[in-house]
């Protein structure tokens, strides 16, 4: 088929184990059903993956995909995509990337690519329009980290071009291995595993071919408004000065910046002097953004007194004082951002080891891990030095490193003794926020979510405390809750969480079809009708608001049927049992926090969170194990996916 515009038509596949590449037509029916992006990438899933094979299988493919608005120009729309079985959790799993490479993989003329199989020596992939090419890359393995390795290719292959890398972490195959997009952009959080385990170093990407609209002129009129209203955006100089550092102040007295395995958070004061805006804002450099984005609110961190010279770009520049300042206690400002260099540069996500670390040390204060576990390191006297050393083991996969380098599930499985019992985590993954802190979407989508992809929206809408729901009932509309949700979700005090997150994630799948960016001052240009409009007029596809919503729901319903198919159910979507009973304590204003509705008005039991796990589930049409139903599998044409659990025996 002939796409009028955006779409390029072509699938690349490629086996490393044969060391042949080959194209086939994007089927019409994919694009139909599930649009593109997070959409087509899942349903390539269902038929690429071995739903009984281990995670780091040569057979178990990577799926990598473009937004479909990737290489325009609507306002943040750089998101690409790779589908695979996540190392850490074993759940099927998307992980979310950004800069340039999605907009440079349309330019190569592809719209999703397939890889299976694992070389015989380490490789490289080279994507040139029809140029595809399976590179040696003996002088890069075992050589250069992730950044040295992107100025290699950029080198070699020409600076336009897009890469991403993976360092020695994913080489060695550590389960929290991250790979980086342009250098610093994370693709995360953990597929630079899979990628090792095929001997593929990077993949680098450029192309000749321009991305068509069918009508450009009706394109551009709906760009141009919310252009326009991106640029006027009261807040847009605070993203662009302070990054996500502009929310630093509010997340710090919503209690997000915790220590000790979240038994405490930090002082006021002795955080925001040590790792707060104005610190931030002595070292921010230069600033950098993703292709379409009007905010550019990533930046180079220039470091000054302790490590002159350095400059070191990052994708959010509030993760390496969070994780290595406040988490890890590694020291001042500039050392936090030293670590997050060195994490960058092994490829190891920052803010998984840091949580994975600060749960260690709380083992080691308990008793249950010793001196002798952790290979001489006493963990009661964190330090840089300390921090840095155990980065390097992690990556190599040494002594006490091999431990943290298994994420927390390995880890867990390694260590024993109850340790169990402590572990802030779901599913393999640390929460971004505490569920103490705030229980809301954004911690309850955590137990919903898959995991470790973090592939859901962080849009801020209850990550900001104390909204009322007259807000809520204005502002989802433009996501596509119709009038009926609306009813079964708000109340004149409060919301049921269940029902409102299901809906919330669809439009957060649509955002991930469509690769708009999920950070708030971008999401918030957006509505449904919007994303109608440039879909119909890029692509010359005829697609109603709620025919968009119907693919998201179905992709997310096919997402938790291969999951399900995995052996993930309602027994995986849980809180750690100590959140109910153990308070965060907040020294300095001799308060805690206690799991709580959002509202703040009653203290939550487990009873509590399995009912809103109940709503949550009839309002997506799943039964009470959590399994997507039939009627809602065959209303979304998904009757294959039923077919398939009733096989396994998941509707019994």
């Amino acid at each position: 088929m002939e796409y009028k515009g955006l779409y390029m038509g072509r699938v690349l596949h490629v086996d490393l184990t044969a060391a042949k590449t080959w194209t086939k037509p994007l089927d019409p029916k994919l694009v139909a059903d599930f649009i593109g992006g997070w959409g087509i990438d899942n349903r390539l899933a269902y038929d690429y993956v071995r739903f009984g094979a281990d995670p780091l299988a040569p057979e178990q493919p990577i799926i990598i995909g473009c937004g479909v608005f990737n290489g325009t120009v609507a306002p943040g729309s750089s998101k690409s995509f790779a589908t695979t079985v996540c190392p850490a959790s074993g759940t099927v799993s998307t992980w979310v990337g950004s800069l340039t490479f999605g907009a440079r993989l349309r330019a190569a003329g592809y719209d999703h690519m397939v890889i299976t199989g694992r070389a015989p020596k380490p490789v490289y992939l080279k994507l040139r329009d029809d140029d595809v090419e399976i590179c040696d890359a003996g002088e890069l393995w075992g050589q250069k980290d992730t950044l040295d390795t992107h100025e290699w290719l950029l080198d070699k292959h020409g600076r336009a071009a897009s890469t991403l890398c993976i360092g020695p972490a994913g080489e060695n195959r550590v389960k929290i291995a991250i790979a980086l997009v342009d250098k610093f952009g994370t693709m995360g959080r953990t597929m630079a595993a899979n990628l090792g385990s095929k001997n593929l170093k990077a993949i680098v990407v450029d192309g000749s071919h321009d991305v068509r609209l069918a009508d450009a002129k009706r394109f551009m009129r709906t760009a141009n408004q919310l252009m326009e209203r991106a640029m006027t955006d009261r807040n847009r100089d605070n993203w662009r000065n302070l990054a996500l550092y502009f929310v630093f102040p509010l997340w710090e007295n919503a209690g997000y910046f915790t220590r000790h395995n979240a038994r405490e958070t930090w002082p006021r004061d002795e955080v925001i002097e040590r790792f707060g805006q104005e610190q931030y804002k002595k070292l921010r450099g230069r600033l950098l953004g993703c292709t379409s984005c009007l905010t550019c609110d990533k930046a180079i961190i220039q470091l000054k007194e302790e490590f002159p010279g350095t400059g070191v770009p990052f994708s959010t520049p509030l993760d390496p004082p969070w994780a290595f300042g406040l988490r890890c206690e590694a020291g001042s400002i500039e050392k936090a951002y030293k670590c997050g260099e060195l994490a960058n540069r092994y490829g190891i996500d920052m803010m998984t080891w840091s949580a994975i670390f600060d749960w260690a040390t709380d083992l080691y204060h308990r008793g249950i891990l010793t001196r002798e576990d952790t290979g001489g390191f006493d963990l009661s006297r964190r330090d840089f030095g300390m921090v840095c050393r155990l980065l390097e083991m992690t990556a190599k996969r040494e002594g006490f490193g091999d431990v943290l380098a298994q994420g927390f599930l390995g880890a867990i499985e390694r260590i024993g003794r109850g340790s169990e019992n402590h572990a802030l985590h779901i599913k393999g993954t640390e929460f971004d926020f505490d569920p103490r802190a705030n229980y809301a979407l954004e911690t309850f989508g955590a137990m919903t979510n898959v995991r470790p992809c973090h592939d859901m929206p962080v849009t801020g809408l209850t990550v900001a405390k104390g909204r009322d729901p007259a807000f809520f009932a204005r502002v989802v509309p433009g996501m596509g809750f119709s009038k009926e949700a609306m009813e079964r979700i708000f109340t004149p005090d409060g919301f049921d969480l269940g029902r409102f997150l299901a809906h919330f994630e669809t439009w957060g799948i649509t955002l991930n079809i469509f690769g708009l960016c999920f950070r708030m001052q971008v999401a918030a240009l957006y509505n449904i009708n919007t994303v109608a409009e440039l879909y119909v007029a890029a692509t010359g596809i005829e697609k109603s608001p709620q025919d968009i919503l119907d693919a998201a729901e179905r992709a997310y319903n096919l997402a938790r049927a291969m999951n399900a198919l995995r052996g993930f159910s309602r027994k995986d979507d849980r809180l750690p049992d100590f959140v109910f009973t153990q308070p965060i304590k907040r020294p300095d204003r001799g308060t805690e926090l206690s799991l709580m509705n959002y509202q703040g008005t009653k203290v939550l039991t487990k009873e509590d969170v399995d009912r809103d796990l109940d709503s949550y589930y009839e309002e997506r049409g799943w039964t009470r194990n959590g399994i997507p139903g039939k009627e809602v599998l065959a209303r979304y044409g998904l009757g294959f996916a039923a077919e398939a659990l009733e096989r396994g025996g998941l509707y019994k």
